[in-house]
């Protein structure tokens, strides 16, 4: 008896049927998983810190400790949790340092805005704040990554404020001629447009949920800090996971437009002498993160940047870490080490 033949192209539709089928029961099961977790995470949220009234909007700040010197610590770019993410590093400080976290809007238990997140916003806002929460100055900055370029416009534009900058491989000037280049010719864009660029890439990452596939520790090592409590590590989660979920909606996702204001503050701040304030710089070593974030040759391009911003300053130091760009989850007994040092010279 003949057995009849498949037809092949029958094969394959059903083949692609039964896989379109898989991928759309995956992804759903995947958005509908998110969701409960997101539900039950927010009980795992827990305010803390005090927050203050700017620009008709709540911006939370955390402050221990009581010494004489106030360290104020500044988060880089999309870092969710902040008061957790600096914790290694401040809990080693604060029974001698008034410590001080800025959490602008958009990150931690602050407030979300739509409003602009140029740099000249966002550090009159966080100046605002600081006052606000009876943190007077003058302040020691320890700015994280790209707050590096609001710690040297807040010295250049008010010196009195700044007693001192400790960068934790913070963002320079310089970095813009390999990250951006000529800013004169930078394509300006609206929110609407940035938004637009990516509608596929937004839908499936944090819309549908797609952010949950790839482990947290992995971006913000904090989470998994045994300089954390395992009940911080679950909020430090929650938290980010909160945030992944609306991240193109939000004042974080506003910070990194190339808005005309945006652009215009970068050049001024370009062209701006730097402050020339006593300065401790700890510089990492993630070859990974700079080749991203400056091409080839990143990691040396880096360095050499940093080089030359403390050339010059009559109270200038590098200490180069062998860690991560996170150096205060990764390095803190060896930053807290040599900033108390840094600090105690101040007034010598």
């Amino acid at each position: 008896m003949k057995t009849k033949k498949r037809n092949p192209f029958k094969v394959i539709g059903l083949v692609l049927l039964v896989l379109f089928i898989v991928c759309a029961l995956f992804i759903a099961g995947l958005h509908f998983y998110d969701k409960s977790s997101l539900k039950k995470e927010s009980e795992l949220i827990r305010q803390k810190g005090q927050l203050v009234e700017i620009d008709g909007k709540k911006m939370n700040i955390y402050t221990e400790g009581s010494g004489e010197k106030v360290l104020v610590f500044m988060a880089g770019a999309n870092t969710p949790a902040v008061i957790y993410d600096f914790k290694p590093l401040y809990n080693l400080l604060s029974d001698e340092y008034r410590i001080v976290v800025i959490e602008k809007f958009g990150y931690g238990y602050s407030d979300d805005t739509d409003g602009d997140r140029s740099l000249s916003t966002m550090l009159r806002q966080d100046r605002e704040a600081l006052k606000k929460a009876g943190a007077e100055a003058p302040y020691i900055l320890c700015p994280h990554s790209a707050s590096g370029l609001e710690a040297i416009s807040w010295a250049a534009q008010y010196p009195d404020e700044v007693e001192a900058i400790i960068g934790l491989d913070m963002a320079v000037p310089e970095q813009f001629d390999y990250q951006i280049g000529d800013l004169d010719k930078v394509r300006t864009q609206t929110y609407e447009e940035a938004v637009a660029e990516n509608d596929f890439y937004n839908f499936w990452m944090y819309d549908m949920g797609g952010y949950r596939l790839y482990p947290i520790t992995k971006i913000f090592p904090a989470a998994a800090s045994d300089k954390l409590t395992k009940e911080e590590q679950a909020e430090y989660k929650a938290i980010t996971y909160r945030w992944y979920s609306q991240f193109y909606k939000t004042a974080m996702f506003r910070e990194g437009l190339a808005t005309e204001q945006q652009v215009s503050d970068y050049k001024a701040l370009r062209n701006t002498e730097k402050p020339n304030v006593p300065t401790l710089l700890f510089v990492s070593q993630d070859k990974a993160a700079f080749h991203a974030m400056l091409g080839e040759n990143g990691l040396e391009k880096w360095k050499k940047i940093h080089e030359n911003y403390i050339d010059g300053l009559s109270n200038g130091r590098i200490v180069q870490l062998d860690c991560g760009h996170y150096v205060h989850v990764e390095a803190p007994e060896q930053i807290a080490s040599e900033l108390r040092k840094f600090i105690d010279d101040l007034d010598s």
